[in-house]
């Protein structure tokens, strides 16, 4: 269950939002909260239980969420340019149409671990935009074909 406090902070904005969580004890807890539309721009929301949280159309630019679980989260419609999702569970989460910018350009972390992605809703552009980091590299090149998956 979602700490009210720290709700209030975030929906405050984020010099309310990292006053309460320097003051705070223990883990941020933001399960289940609904903090759609939030402007938490370059917050840090790092070790945090953030299950089932609602970000929808929340400005997330810059904000590092490592070490978080966000399972079952929605970031539909959601600025995520520059995010860190460095060793995050995100189990069940939807980000299509959440606004994510040239993977790999910047200082935003994704670990490509198949327990983090289970059940993730991405967009077919997410997912090549992802791809196309891969073949930043200058001695090979990966090719990969998208389809979609058919109900059986």
């Amino acid at each position: 269950m979602a700490d009210p406090v720290a709700v209030e902070a975030a929906r405050l904005g984020r010099a309310a939002f990292d006053a309460h969580c320097r003051s705070a004890a223990g883990k941020l807890d933001l399960s289940d909260a609904d903090l759609s539309g939030v402007d938490l721009a370059g917050a840090n929301m790092g070790n945090a239980n953030l299950d089932g949280a609602d970000f929808s159309d929340a400005n997330l630019t810059g904000v590092r969420f490592n070490s978080s679980t966000i399972r079952n989260a929605s970031f539909h419609g959601a600025d995520l340019r520059g995010v860190s999702f460095h060793k995050c569970d995100l189990t069940g989460s939807d980000l299509r149409a959440a606004g994510i910018d040239t993977w790999g350009l910047g200082e935003q972390r994704l670990c490509l671990s198949p327990q983090s992605f289970e059940g993730v809703n991405w967009s077919r552009e997410q997912v090549e935009s992802m791809l196309d980091m891969i073949n930043l590299n200058p001695d090979w090149r990966v090719d990969w074909q998208i389809v979609p998956r058919r109900e059986s």
